[in-house]
């Protein structure tokens, strides 16, 4: 049985940062997301997200090692927490973004730039190497508007590969289980936030509070509290998920 504590997360962050800072191209490994904002809940969804930014002149290839690496590591701590398989140039996190590789799913990680950066500029924390943070660039909302329209791109190309699975997932998108649902609309109300306001919460626990202090109109919010609610509980009342359910089909479908 998988052990998702916050203590076995922490756990195998120092593994990981005692195995990945022996390579020599790792300019700075970076902790953001739910353990870095003290957000973590270790539910069955629950990751450790890092991110490793590297100095190479051969990114692919140091990439695709880092990547097995990280795996043997997933390995070694019983698959007990995903680790994410994030992994930038230096250079990628400087405007202008270098937008030249092909869309697909093992540049994923590419393709989210602006909202990584965005995630490290809201609570990212250096575990080891150079604390780069404060001085990589901010992303633009013409960023992130670029990052939706790949993001498409790739959802397109998925499509034509596999027309099957591409409907099952619109299939899904249309009648969501709760817990999409609500990754749905909390990752959708981050993304308004900052297109709207120009403002960074990069916190799945947090954007409600941000949202009732700063957009207390937002036309979402009471489906956003709802989603909130469950993130916290992992459970709703019958007449709350039939009401999620029913906004859910006002706004996304």
């Amino acid at each position: 049985m998988s052990n998702k504590s916050k203590e076995r997360a922490f756990e195998i962050i120092k593994y990981y940062v005692d195995q990945i800072s022996k390579l020599p191209f790792i300019k700075s490994i970076i902790l953001d997301g739910s353990l870095s904002d003290d957000t973590y809940t270790g539910n069955k969804g629950s990751d450790i997200d890092i991110v490793n930014v590297i100095e190479s002149n051969n990114y692919y290839e140091d990439k695709l090692y880092l990547l097995k690496l990280i795996e043997d590591i997933e390995n070694f701590t019983n698959k007990d927490i995903p680790i994410s398989k994030v992994v930038y140039n230096y250079s990628q996190l400087f405007h202008p973004y270098d937008y030249n590789f092909d869309v697909n799913k093992t540049n994923k990680d590419l393709i989210e730039l602006p909202i990584e950066v965005l995630r490290i500029k809201y609570s990212g924390k250096t575990l080891y190497g150079e604390d780069i943070i404060s001085v990589i660039d901010q992303p633009t909302k013409e960023d992130v508007l670029y990052c939706k329209e790949l993001n498409q791109q790739l959802l397109m190309k998925q499509a034509s590969e596999n027309p099957k699975g591409y409907s099952s997932y619109l299939e899904t998108i249309k009648n969501p289980p709760m817990s999409i649902l609500c990754q749905i609309v909390i990752t959708t109300a981050m993304e308004d936030y900052f297109l709207v306001l120009g403002k960074n919460c990069s916190s799945k626990r947090k954007i409600l509070e941000c949202i009732e202090k700063d957009w207390p109109q937002y036309e979402k919010i009471e489906l956003l509290r709802i989603c909130h609610k469950y993130r916290v509980n992992n459970s709703l009342s019958k007449e709350e998920e039939i009401l999620a359910g029913k906004l859910y089909k006002e706004f996304f479908v």
